[in-house]
């Protein structure tokens, strides 16, 4: 391909040469014309997806929402996890967000339609202000666990979309006679959302959702016990139950809440998936100026002086369970190291 585009710009040239003889102004015209077809091709409106020299090797795909983040969430979502466990930056930025996002809570004010129902304003006050009595009396059991009441809840939603890019809600309806009221919420981990191993295969389950037509979810595959819960679990097995995602009268039967970034995404985006490296090698190059800042403040001072006596140099020295002596480096230490005759005094300031 290269030869022939050579062959043809000499012939070209050539062409051009013979015509300058006769007409000098009509071979620069047909220069000028071709430099301008060349410039033409590879020119872009985008600056953004030009394949230059510098821009080659940006190669970024082109598959959809699920095919480009389902393969790789488990993976972001974990990273997602320890940059907020580890970093302080991080967690930071997630308590300050989920602060003010949630704020105080939502908060209800019971208002009803007097007119449509054909009540008395009396009446209406009656029933909004015992609404708003059993509210107050629900929050402090909305959890199924029984850990948390509903604003606590609302924080912990509001983390998890941050953290693991969505947040998995399940109504329930709870027999226990230690309940003011049956309906409860629990809020499952978004690792428990996946797809059974006799569902690998089946294209219309993508990462524990089945989807529709219209890519409406139609049920949810819940695991019943965590993935990572090894040690606590009653069972190894991958036990699976199958929620619909509304029941006969069109209720939801579970809240799957993330933000929606693409038409057809199916599942949730950690907040910090665009910063992870960038994060976890500033703190990398932080720890790392740390230890070298703490190793030049250590400043060794060697003193050397004959001694006859035998000093005792119990305590002044650290052993491990072996009885070895160990060996370290910390500001404001001084230890005393003898050598037959000569006895040596390190002072590390």
């Amino acid at each position: 391909m290269n030869n022939s585009n050579t062959i043809s710009q000499r012939f070209s040239d050539g062409i051009d040469g013979m015509i300058g003889v006769f007409s000098p102004r009509s071979a620069f015209r047909r220069k000028m014309f071709r430099e301008a077809i060349k410039l033409s091709q590879s020119f872009r409106a985008y600056k953004g997806a030009q394949h230059d020299r510098l821009r080659s090797s940006w190669i970024p795909g082109g598959g959809s929402a699920d095919e480009t983040l389902l393969p790789e969430l488990a993976d972001i979502r974990e990273r997602s996890r320890d940059l907020n466990r580890n970093d302080a930056h991080a967690s930071g930025i997630t308590g300050t967000m989920t602060t003010n996002v949630v704020g105080a809570g939502i908060r209800p004010q019971s208002r009803i339609d007097k007119e449509s129902l054909g009540i008395t304003d009396k009446q209406a006050g009656d029933i909004q202000k015992q609404i708003e009595k059993i509210w107050k009396r629900w929050i402090f059991c909305a959890d199924a666990g029984e850990r948390m009441d509903f604003y606590e809840i609302q924080q912990l939603i509001d983390r998890q979309i941050l953290e693991n890019g969505e947040a998995i809600i399940i109504p329930r309806m709870l027999k226990d006679r230690n309940r003011p009221y049956s309906f409860a919420l629990q809020v499952v981990e978004s690792d428990r959302l996946d797809s059974p191993t006799g569902k690998r295969n089946d294209k219309s389950v993508r990462s524990g959702v089945k989807v529709g037509h219209n890519g409406e979810p139609l049920a949810y595959y819940i695991q019943k016990t965590h993935p990572g819960d090894y040690r606590y679990s009653k069972s190894w097995e991958r036990d699976f139950v199958e929620i619909p995602a509304k029941d006969r009268f069109g209720r939801k039967n579970i809240f799957h809440l993330y933000h929606v970034m693409r038409s057809g995404q199916t599942r949730g985006v950690p907040f910090f998936a665009p910063v992870l490296n960038y994060f976890k090698d500033l703190s990398e190059y932080a720890e790392a100026e740390l230890v070298a800042a703490r190793i030049a403040a250590c400043f060794s001072l060697f003193i050397t002086s004959e001694a006859s006596m035998d000093l005792q140099t119990s305590g002044l020295y650290d052993k491990n369970a072996s009885g070895q002596l160990l060996e370290s480096l910390e500001p404001g230490m001084s230890f005393i190291q003898k050598e037959s005759c000569f006895i040596k005094t390190f002072l590390i300031l």
